[in-house]
């Protein structure tokens, strides 16, 4: 992605801003091979908060795939 011209950055599709230009292959550059994503939370004091945030963030990162939630 490139806002103003100066630099390029990887960065995922769901987290870029819409205002940056995705870049690719007719700029000459290759595709970036998928990485995977880990979410850590802890075991212990886990509250009903935590985990409605830990949901929406596994769900909002498996729609960005095309995966099911």
């Amino acid at each position: 992605m490139v806002e103003s011209g100066l630099a390029i950055a990887a960065l995922s599709e769901c987290s870029a801003p819409t205002h940056l230009v995705r870049l690719g292959k007719a700029e000459g550059l290759k595709p970036i091979e998928p990485l995977d994503i880990v979410l850590i939370k802890g075991r212990k004091n886990s509250s009903p908060a935590v985990e409605c945030l830990a949901e929406e963030i596994v769900r909002g990162l498996s729609e960005g795939r095309g995966e099911p939630g």
